[in-house]
């Protein structure tokens, strides 16, 4: 299971995600300088339960594999 932290470092480096902090961070992924789809991530360092994270799997319209692989890649947008 990925962990919060992990998740926030992996959409902010691939996805140029910038989160707002509140009591959650909270960030858009944008394609050609629109919002397509917002993240919700909690601030405390702990792993993702597992119907929390096939939630966000689903707003994301991706599997759980797909997310937890995206997570684990160690590659960073060039951009």
């Amino acid at each position: 299971m990925p962990t919060t932290s992990r998740t926030r470092k992996a959409f902010e480096n691939k996805a140029a995600v910038t989160f707002r902090e509140g009591k959650e961070l909270n960030g858009w992924i944008k394609n050609e300088g629109k919002g397509k789809a917002r993240i919700t991530i909690q601030k405390a360092n702990k792993d993702i339960p597992k119907g929390t994270l096939s939630a966000r799997a689903k707003g994301l319209s991706i599997d759980v594999y797909t997310l937890c692989e995206f997570v684990k890649c160690n590659i960073k947008d060039r951009n």
